[in-house]
């Protein structure tokens, strides 16, 4: 399953795919000034990894 979100990244929203398993299986979820920042851990290498969403483009994730 596919959810389409806009990333934010110096400054400019940029639309992205991302599995709606990622989301899921994220971290943490830090919302700010209607921004969701999503972190998560990637691999062996434990490195944190986050990207912005707009949460008014999650209206579809459940």
């Amino acid at each position: 399953d596919i959810t389409r979100v806009a990333e934010y990244h110096d400054g400019v929203f940029r639309n992205v795919h991302i599995l709606t398993s990622w989301l899921l299986m994220a971290v943490s979820y830090h919302v700010h000034n209607g921004i969701l920042q999503i972190c998560k851990n990637i691999g062996q290498s434990r490195c944190a990894q986050s990207i912005l969403v707009d949460m008014s483009l999650l209206k579809n994730l459940k």
